[in-house]
Order: C-alpha cells, then sequence, then structure tokens
C-alpha cells in the first residue's frame, strides 16, 4: 500500500498542477511545478531500466544467481535450461524474484519443479464466486434481518434465506479440488538456494514461492511479496481503456492465506532509500553472505 501509494500520487487528468518540493541525495531542496501534457521532450533519464526476461551470472564462492523476471512468456523456460548446465555445477543458487509481477502459472512450475524435491507436488487451494443469476435475485429481496429468523410467509427457512442472500452480495464460492500435480522427471538442484522476493514479486511469481514453500534447501530473503494473484477477467471499458477484475482467490495447499498479507520472507531485509542512492543491492549481499556461511 505505501509504493502504492508513491505511485498514485501524481495521476491525474491533462492540466492538473502540482507545485512540489524536492529534496535532492546532496540534501538541496528544489522546487517544481508540474502540469499534465503530452511531453515535449522524447528522451528521458532512465529512471527504471528495461529489465531482460532471464539474467545469469556467476556470483563468488560459486554461487549461482539467476533472476527471473517474468512468467509471462514461454521462452523463459528455455533461457533457464540453456544455463542449466552451468547451474548443475554451483555450490549455491540465487533466485531473484524481486521484479517478477508474475504470468502464467504454468511456466513458473516448469523452472520451480527442479528445486522441488519429489515427484509430486499439491496443487494451490482455489476458491471463485459462483455467481447463479436466478438465485441472486431470489436473495436481492431478502435483508440481513431476514437471515435470522427465515422467511416463513415464502416458506423457507432460515438457512435457505441465508444461501440466497449470500449468493446474492457475492458470497457464495467453488472451491476447486485440491489435487497432487506429477512434476516432470527432471535432475533436480538441491543446493542450497535463496530466493529474493519483495513487494513486486506478485501473481505467477507467488505461485513459485508456494511450490517452493518448505523445501529444506531453498531460504526466503527480502521483504513480503505483493499479496495479490488470480486469473483476471479483462473488460473494456467506453473510451478505449480496460480493466482487470481478479476472479478467484488463492491459498496455500494446506489452506493458509496470503492474499492481502504477502508471503513473507525468512529473512527480512529492505533497501533504504541510502542505500538506493549508493546503488547498494543489500538484499543481494545477504543472500551472498547467508549462503557464504551456510
Amino acid at each position: 500500500m505505501e509504493v502504492e501509494s508513491i505511485r498514485a500520487l501524481f495521476l491525474g487528468f491533462p492540466g492538473d498542477h502540482y507545485n512540489i518540493k524536492l529534496k535532492k541525495p546532496q540534501g538541496e531542496i528544489i522546487s517544481l511545478g508540474l502540469t499534465h501534457a503530452k511531453p515535449e521532450k522524447s528522451e528521458f533519464y532512465p529512471a527504471i531500466q528495461d529489465q531482460p526476461l532471464f539474467e545469469y551470472k556467476p556470483l563468488s564462492n560459486n554461487i549461482a544467481y539467476i533472476a527471473l523476471n517474468s512468467f509471462n512468456n514461454a521462452k523463459i523456460d528455455t533461457e533457464f535450461l540453456n544455463k542449466l548446465p552451468k547451474l548443475k555445477t554451483a555450490s549455491a543458487i540465487i533466485i531473484d524474484l524481486r521484479n517478477n509481477g508474475g504470468g502464467s502459472g504454468d511456466v513458473a512450475l516448469n523452472i520451480a519443479q527442479y528445486f522441488i524435491q519429489g515427484d509430486i507436488i499439491y496443487n494451490e487451494k482455489v476458491q471463485t464466486r459462483r455467481l447463479i443469476a436466478a438465485d441472486r435475485g431470489v436473495g436481492s429481496f431478502f435483508t440481513p434481518a431476514d437471515t435470522v429468523n427465515g422467511k416463513p410467509d415464502w416458506g423457507l427457512t432460515k438457512q435457505q434465506v441465508i444461501n440466497y442472500y449470500n449468493k446474492y452480495i457475492g458470497d457464495d464460492y467453488f472451491t476447486y479440488e485440491n489435487r497432487a500435480v506429477a512434476l516432470d522427471r527432471v535432475q533436480k538442484l538441491l543446493v542450497p538456494t535463496v530466493i529474493l522476493t519483495s513487494y513486486a514479486t506478485a501473481s505467477a511469481a507467488e505461485d513459485f514461492l508456494i511450490f517452493t514453500d518448505g523445501q529444506k534447501q531453498i531460504t526466503r530473503i527480502g521483504e513480503n511479496s505483493n499479496g495479490s494473484t488470480g486469473q483476471p477477467l479483462q473488460v473494456q471499458l467506453p473510451g478505449g481503456g480496460s480493466a482487470w477484475i481478479c476472479t478467484k482467490k488463492t491459498f496455500y495447499p494446506d489452506g493458509r492465506e496470503f492474499i492481502g498479507i504477502g508471503i513473507k520472507p525468512n529473512i527480512k531485509v529492505v533497501q533504504t532509500v541510502q542505500d538506493f542512492i549508493k546503488n547498494k543491492d543489500v538484499v543481494l549481499q545477504k543472500a551472498v553472505e547467508f549462503l557464504s556461511k551456510n
């Protein structure tokens, strides 16, 4: 929520004006007048660098670093397989999911399975709202008070009224079967492994965290993940806009919740403003330090 508040701070319409003060890294205070308008310049300082889909680099102490920056393109599975021979020789592995906003859970599992002991995993528990128009229509005639005593004049018991009313307010869910999934027979990478997480680790990247949860050789370092995952329903809006509506709620296989909470790291490390200014990656440094000692 803190990050989203910053991201949305200057949202507005063309012509909206803001008078702001900024404190520069050296402490100087400057004042700026900002107006929403089509930019006159075509080049800007890249505050956020474009990142490749997949990154690999060797680190000290025979630690291999890989960044999985999106599961929105199955090409990442191929890029991962291309580096598999080098990963097999590593004494430890760091998997960076800090910039992974998700994509396909199947793409995530194709890589996660290399870090999972055994031949099967259990699907996440998934619920989706059940919408039955006729039942909602009946429920629309009831009030919360009717759920206490039922509706005798309609010939409905208390439980029947509750069921109809819940359907009306959208509190009726279908739960998918939580079944076992057979993993491919791959050569596992079961060396000590650290997964780096942040507030931007979301959706299918959180599926990856759940797939690998409980693996004794894996430690999560960083911040809570985003805490938001679920199949979006895309809606087209007038004027060329669009919106996404989440259509399912996901849980750990054992029913633990993480939506709105995030998946917590085993070791919490947060980058400060000073770390950012100095281009100091304290989360990665902590991971290297942890693996070097273990």
